[in-house]
């Protein structure tokens, strides 16, 4: 019991002192290529993909991973200063979104939920798009390297 109780105490930390207020530094269109892994039939595949993810005032976001369409998506802080002092957890993650359509041709999924985990690093967006199984750890779909449009 001791043991659930300190790590829950740990996760309370790592989000201590996280901001509520819109990061500035993340608004905006961020685009670039990625490299996709699609599981089909067994196989993993590897498709070059095109990546457009915008971040909004509202923490809502829009993009695509591909030909998919990122829908009902929203970002979040997902760590404070503690975690962040620590190395746990990336700064900011995309949530509570799906993935609709088909990422390429080779794709045989229409529908997926995911999660993007990321921070921003020498001015560049990284992080990985995460499918989330239930019951299961989630699968590594897409790295992003993501670079910002100027408007």
């Amino acid at each position: 019991m001791k043991h659930i109780l300190f790590i829950a105490f740990l996760i309370g930390c790592f989000q201590l002192f996280a901001e509520g207020v819109v990061p500035q530094e993340l608004l905006g269109s961020w685009v670039g290529e990625s490299k996709a892994f699609l599981k089909s039939d067994g196989v993993v595949i590897r498709d070059s993909v095109r990546v457009e993810i915008t971040f909004h005032e509202n923490f809502s976001v829009t993009g695509k991973l591909g030909n998919s369409i990122l829908n009902d998506c929203i970002f979040a802080y997902n760590r404070g200063k503690i975690g962040k002092f620590l190395n746990v957890k990336s700064d900011y993650i995309v949530k509570s979104g799906t993935l609709v359509g088909k990422i390429s041709e080779n794709d045989s999924q229409e529908i997926r939920r995911f999660t993007v985990p990321c921070n921003i690093k020498d001015n560049r967006l990284r992080g990985t798009f995460m499918q989330i199984f239930h019951f299961s750890y989630p699968y590594p779909v897409a790295n992003i390297d993501l670079e910002k449009q100027e408007k």
